[in-house]
């Protein structure tokens, strides 16, 4: 799991490692690229393994509904501590 933290600065990571948040779980990480152009805008969900190590099925599930399409924006905004809709 600590090579986890490293392989941001890999040549072959797909996203700028200033442009990557780690999570650890259930997804390694989250990254966004061109995020100044609303037609290029993408984000990356990117999931570190290695040697024999496969998918768990929670994140077979995360693949697949990202493959799907199913992925939501939520905004939550907080005013005081109230939460608003």
């Amino acid at each position: 799991q600590s090579i986890e933290k490293f392989v941001p600065f890999l040549d072959q990571f797909p996203v700028p490692v200033d442009n990557v948040v780690f999570l650890g779980m259930p997804i390694d990480y989250v990254g966004f690229t061109d995020t100044d152009n609303p037609e290029k805008c993408t984000v990356h969900l990117i999931e570190v393994k290695s040697g024999s190590a496969f998918l768990l099925e929670r994140q077979k599930n995360i693949k697949k509904a990202v493959e799907e399409g199913r992925v939501k924006w939520h905004e939550v905004r907080v005013k005081s501590n109230k939460v608003l809709e």
